[in-house]
């Protein structure tokens, strides 16, 4: 669980040092991330139930790893990636590391040189994608932060597209291109919420989750639509309210009024 807070020139920051909600209450000013609220959608109303897949996993794990700690089970829970260097590393350390090579290409892209760095087959594609599109890059890994909503988020991406708006972009690595979830489309329409609103816009941004396959590095970009995004603000709203009240954490009216 991260949490941000935002100093008084309106910089937004993790604070590394808080990462539950009993050290956010106690630390206070801060904001739990929006992948934090997320991560209490309800799992079994899509008709797969990832609680009991993990409890059942980590049944099996623990009959073939019986030596194994808790911490290493778990992280056999999600999995490892062949990175490009032929090392196998966990999942997150490879999506880590691949959103490092994405930003640090696009970077390059910005300034009109060529990136051949060890993601390049990523980068690749989705600057070609972009190019096509005629988007380009604006922002990267910008933290935001929505003190009504008292949540943070962090956007891999933000374009202005050909036609003079706004776009959210949102990197995935999976095991398959075609795997986008509720919870993708969630992330990113809370947050072109909130950058509209901050941003003083007329306009909620287009939101795009794009998803490679880690084996072949293939990429899909889906773009959710108009109708998709209104539902995965007001979903995101009642998880909001969920956590925020049970949680203890106040925000909006309340914690102003305090």
């Amino acid at each position: 669980m991260h949490f941000y807070k935002k100093s008084s020139a309106g910089n937004v920051s993790l604070v590394s040092s808080v990462d539950s909600i009993a050290k956010a209450k106690k630390h206070g000013g801060v904001s739990p991330s929006v992948t934090g609220i997320l991560s209490i959608m309800p799992k079994g109303l899509s008709g797969f139930d990832m609680n009991i897949w993990r409890e059942n996993k980590l049944i099996e794990f623990t009959k073939f790893y019986p030596d194994d700690s808790p911490a290493k089970l778990k992280e056999r829970l999600w999995g490892y990636r062949t990175d490009e260097d032929g090392t196998k590393i966990t999942s997150s350390e490879f999506g880590t590391k691949a959103h490092a090579g994405l930003e640090e290409a696009l970077k390059m892209y910005q300034d009109g040189a060529d990136y051949h760095g060890p993601y390049k087959q990523y980068a690749s594609k989705f600057i070609e994608h972009i190019s096509t599109e005629g988007s380009a890059p604006v922002h990267m890994e910008l933290s935001v932060l929505d003190d009504d909503l008292n949540v943070a988020g962090m956007l891999d991406l933000v374009c202005m597209s050909a036609k003079g708006k706004y776009e959210l972009y949102d990197f995935k690595f999976r095991n398959d291109k075609n795997k986008s979830y509720d919870t993708d489309c969630c992330q990113l329409a809370i947050e072109a919420k909130i950058v509209a609103k901050q941003w003083e816009l007329d306009y909620i941004p287009d939101v795009f989750s794009v998803v490679f396959d880690c084996e072949s590095a293939e990429m899909k970009v889906k773009h959710w639509t108009a109708s998709k995004v209104d539902w995965g603000i007001t979903a995101f709203e009642k998880l909001n309210d969920n956590y925020q009240f049970f949680s203890g954490l106040n925000y909006g009216k309340e914690a102003k009024a305090q």
